[in-house]
């Protein structure tokens, strides 16, 4: 039920592969397919009853569900009849491990955060259950990239508030520390996260969007002198308004402001700053994920903001939503993010200036 971007997406309509995104597709995606039974990845069939014992063959893609119509003489084991019996679908109701590993990750999560509760020192409570917050989101990011707190900059003055995590690459730009303390350069920053305990105030939730969006006020594109890299080759020019050129924003929190209050203030927010300034979800773990709808008729969670018309406040026992919990919504959004994320260069004569201009020269050969 959930999908990133319309840019990026790759495959075609096949078992096992990830269909291109159209306006018309919208619909539950990875996160839906984890409640379906289906891997969180590609595209994979579920079985869904229809009129007069028939049954269609749903395809959950990252850009939604298209349902293919089953005749009864189909098969009834998961299995379409062909001409060639060696071409079959997999077990439409088999669930994939990686389904049950995420669950148990977020169960184990879930009871780490009830313990921490018991820490008989608010501040300690606070700050133990922000940190298993960010084991979690720490365990979920690929060997190449690294998690972090810190400060981010930009090529043209800019600097951030501090942030609590900072996901980075560790193996392009260089990471710059004064005393231990962490500035990143905003081409190898991923994403970033505010982890909260508690936002129960208007105050707190305020200065989460405002550490968020110091982030997303940062030029990725140096001017407009920088560009995507492919296998290191010069690719497409970066823009401030394309989602994938954008860090990716994230609130993550215990316990929120009451469901009308939150609303309003984000609402508020949204209608005073432009779209790339916005955080791409706000997650309470143990109530519900707000983030974006494209429009009424497709009532499917967006991270991306660029082409959404709503705010969506989803709760997890909500009939759309079918039991995903919000850190399994998290850990999607996060992963899918990270399988598409482009390699931004930078120019380093922007960060590092020489300053030399003029001097001697003498001729090497004779």
């Amino acid at each position: 039920m959930t999908r990133m971007s319309g840019q990026g997406r790759r495959g075609s309509r096949r078992c096992g592969a990830a269909a291109s995104p159209r306006p018309s597709d919208a619909g539950p995606t990875s996160a839906a397919a984890a409640a379906h039974g289906v891997p969180a990845t590609g595209s994979q069939p579920v079985l869904a009853a229809t009129s007069k014992g028939a049954k269609r063959c749903e395809l959950v893609t990252p850009s939604g569900i298209a349902s293919v119509r089953r005749t009864p003489d189909e098969g009834s084991q998961g299995t379409r009849r062909t001409s060639n019996p060696s071409v079959q679908c997999p077990d439409m109701n088999k669930k994939p491990v990686t389904e049950a590993i995420m669950w148990a990750l977020a169960d184990e999560v879930t009871k780490q955060l009830d313990l921490a509760k018991r820490i008989d020192h608010p501040g300690e409570s606070g700050r133990a259950r922000e940190q298993i917050l960010t084991s979690f989101i720490h365990r979920l990011v690929p060997s190449t990239f690294g998690v972090a707190t810190g400060f981010v900059v930009d090529a043209v003055g800019g600097l951030s508030k501090q942030i609590d995590i900072v996901v980075y690459r560790n193996d392009y730009a260089p990471i710059f520390e004064i005393g231990g303390v962490k500035h990143f350069l905003v081409e190898s920053v991923i994403a970033v996260l505010e982890v909260k305990a508690a936002i129960t105030s208007i105050a707190r939730l305020n200065q989460a969007l405002e550490n968020i969006r110091s982030v997303k006020c940062l030029d990725r594109s140096n001017g407009g002198k920088n560009y995507i890299l492919a296998e290191r080759n010069q690719g497409q020019q970066v823009s401030r308004d394309e989602f994938r050129h954008q860090v990716f924003g994230a609130i993550v929190t215990e316990h929120s402001l009451s469901r009308d209050v939150l609303r309003e203030q984000l609402l508020s927010f949204l209608r005073t700053h432009p779209r790339r300034e916005w955080p791409n979800t706000y997650v309470d773990v143990n109530d519900f994920v707000a983030a974006y709808m494209r429009s009424e008729d497709h009532p499917t969670l967006w991270a991306d903001p660029n082409e959404c018309t709503h705010l969506w406040l989803q709760h997890p026992n909500s009939e759309t939503y079918r039991g995903v919990t919000p850190l399994f919504q998290l850990a999607y959004f996060l992963i899918d993010l990270f399988r598409v994320v482009p390699l931004i260069d930078f120019e380093p004569l922007a960060y590092l200036p020489t300053g030399i201009r003029t001097g001697d020269g003498w001729p090497i050969e004779q």
